[in-house]
């Protein structure tokens, strides 16, 4: 009488948090210092049980730059990362990459006019200029089509800063 040797059953890993981390490197080696970039996953799904791999994970993300060289070049980079991860983890993945907004640029003449008023009101020593922010922001289209100027109103409470979109503010 023989004996049954037990088969192996094994499952693939979707790899969602190794391409996370992977996706860290566009920003840290492919982007030039002197240059800034983000690239955040922000929201991932995947899974119906605390002990079943799934199999399928749906992540989404945001990619902002200063440049637009930059920016053109973020979709190839994120997609050799996301595939490649995948690919090394033995499974497959699809990058859908959407580009919604251009940078935010401010009219030289408004943000003068912005500076002036806040100064006024405020004290210029409350009026900060040198503020750059890689915020995905909808006023891009705006300023594509008329001179304008985004800037920040200062929110706190009890003196501590609230950032925005943090879960503080």
């Amino acid at each position: 009488v023989g004996m049954a040797t037990p088969r192996t059953l094994m499952t693939n890993d979707p790899a969602a948090a190794r391409i996370v981390d992977a996706l860290q490197t566009v920003v840290s080696r492919e982007i030039s210092p002197l240059d800034s970039a983000v690239v955040t996953i922000g929201s991932i799904h995947g899974g119906t049980a605390f002990n079943v791999i799934p199999s399928t994970v749906q992540m989404q993300g945001t990619a902002r730059s200063f440049t637009e060289i930059t920016g053109r070049a973020l979709p190839e980079k994120i997609r050799r990362i996301v595939e490649g991860t995948a690919s090394a983890c033995g499974v497959s993945a699809t990058l859908r990459y959407e580009r919604t907004n251009s940078a935010t640029v401010n009219d030289p003449r408004m943000a003068d006019i912005v500076i002036e008023a806040a100064s006024e009101l405020l004290g210029e020593e409350n009026v900060e200029t040198d503020t750059r922010t890689l915020g995905g922001e909808d006023m891009s289209v705006y300023l594509e089509r008329v001179p304008g100027c985004f800037f920040f109103v200062g929110c706190a409470r009890d003196g501590a800063l609230r950032p925005h979109h943090s879960p503080e503010f």
